[in-house]
């Protein structure tokens, strides 16, 4: 299909700039028109291919080649594990921040922390924040107090962050850490995935902001 529409869109634009020469309806025409051809829209195209692979003859290995590369990326950066912890560390309950709230929970004297988890590639560690909701049309932010791992899972005990507002002139979210209240967070049960690092901004202020990396609805449907 990309091939196709590439065919189309070059020839249209050709056909438009001379439309006193007579050519074949080939991706290329031959050097002399390339040569007087100074339109953008046709000199991207050959642009495109010179920067990629050099290949002005056969297209179609061109983009066959460009795509076993990106085959090959993938699969030499994907995480066939699809989970992954630190070093274990069995501790009290009741020497963790937010205990009462797993007392109420699980009702166990000992819990398995770790420092770092990996659920599909993704790596969860202690202070970094997850988005677990969305009110108002602002997203929800907690701050990840410990990882607890239990039954094969990972268990994200996080303290609640107030979003203050979202500051356009830095792009990004200003929130006030307060965490008197606990919230534990499955990994998988995560409406956005990906953990976020608080950000400072230049300016003489000290707030703390948070750069989003996507959009954040609280409707899916």
């Amino acid at each position: 299909m990309f091939l196709c529409c590439l065919c189309k869109a070059h020839h249209r634009s050709c056909s438009s700039l001379f439309q006193h020469l007579k050519f074949h309806h080939g991706l290329y025409p031959g050097r002399s028109l390339r040569l007087k051809c100074g339109e953008p829209g046709c000199s991207s195209v050959f642009f495109f291919f010179k920067k990629s692979v050099k290949n002005f003859k056969n297209i179609t290995k061109t983009l066959a080649k460009k795509h076993q590369h990106q085959l090959a990326f993938h699969w030499e950066s994907f995480y066939f594990k699809r989970f992954q912890f630190g070093p274990f560390n069995e501790v009290s309950t009741c020497t963790l921040e937010g205990n009462k709230l797993l007392t109420e929970t699980w009702n166990v004297p000992t819990v398995s922390t770790t420092t770092w988890v990996k659920n599909y590639g993704t790596e969860y560690q202690v202070g970094m924040f997850v988005c677990s909701s969305v009110e108002n049309e602002m997203p929800v932010f907690n701050k990840i107090s410990s990882i607890i791992v239990k039954d094969g899972q990972a268990f994200l005990l996080a303290g609640n962050v107030i979003t203050v507002c979202f500051d356009e002139h830095v792009h990004a979210f200003c929130i006030e850490e307060v965490g008197n209240i606990f919230t534990l967070i499955c990994v998988d049960d995560l409406m956005y995935y990906r953990p976020y690092d608080r950000q400072f901004s230049y300016d003489s202020d000290e707030r703390t902001y948070i750069v989003p990396c996507c959009v954040f609805v609280s409707d899916w449907n």
